[in-house]
């Protein structure tokens, strides 16, 4: 099939480019239940930034968003902690076809 991508790849997500890692904000809090750090997400952006509250295994419960022009805030308003298995995050299968994906 034409304008079918030929690769599928799922990735984690980075805030910011390796060579830049977050900088600890020296501050905690204590959402849902749950202690997280403040970071920097992006500390060498002059125009805008990113500070997120993180968990010790980096799930973000509060974070801030600015630039010149907006702020926007959010919070976690529920976290559930569960083991998953790999029937709940796998793609569906007709996903996985090669059809779909123009490979035969």
């Amino acid at each position: 099939m034409v304008g079918y991508p030929k690769r599928l790849s799922i990735m984690r997500a980075v805030s910011a480019p390796a060579s830049v890692p977050p900088r600890d904000m020296d501050q905690s809090e204590v959402v849902l239940g749950e202690s997280c750090r403040w970071y920097v997400m992006m500390p060498d952006v002059a125009d805008g930034g990113q500070h997120a509250c993180l968990t010790s295994d980096g799930i973000v419960l509060k974070e801030n968003l600015y630039n010149r022009a907006s702020r926007r805030s959010w919070t976690a308003i529920r976290l559930a902690r569960r083991p998953i298995g790999i029937d709940e995050i796998k793609p569906p299968a007709e996903l996985l076809e090669p059809q779909r994906w123009g490979i035969e």
